[in-house]
């Protein structure tokens, strides 16, 4: 007689939370949902339903291509660049940062829209 090998199932809430953390990396990526399923290993069509689960219950979810709130990302180039002003994306605001500017502002700023305040 074979022995039966027992084999651990999620839960629905583990389920959720793992698809919750894949929607978001997805939104942050940048990446198409194609890219993204290709890249997970999952089915397009069930990326876009929990998606579409997430934003009917009220979850909110990063827009896409931006980095998650508060996740620094460094630049870094291998050619000199002379950059007069750069723009920082934080949910549906742009903030346009010119030379010379008040860094102490600038977090004021970022703490506000990130809510923070």
């Amino acid at each position: 007689m074979k022995a039966i090998e027992q084999v651990s199932v999620p839960g629905a809430k583990e389920v959720e939370a793992i698809w919750l953390d894949r929607v978001r990396r997805w939104k942050s990526s940048g990446m198409t949902g194609q890219e993204f399923a290709a890249q997970e290993r999952v089915a397009v069509n069930r990326l876009h339903a929990w998606t579409s689960k997430f934003r009917k219950s009220g979850i909110e979810l990063p827009v896409r291509g931006t980095a998650p709130t508060g996740e620094l990302i460094a630049i870094t180039s291998s050619t000199s660049m002379v950059v007069s002003s750069i723009e920082i994306e934080v949910g549906r605001a742009t903030v346009r940062v010119r030379e010379g500017f008040d860094p102490a502002l600038l977090r004021q700023v970022m703490a506000a829209l990130e809510g923070r305040s």
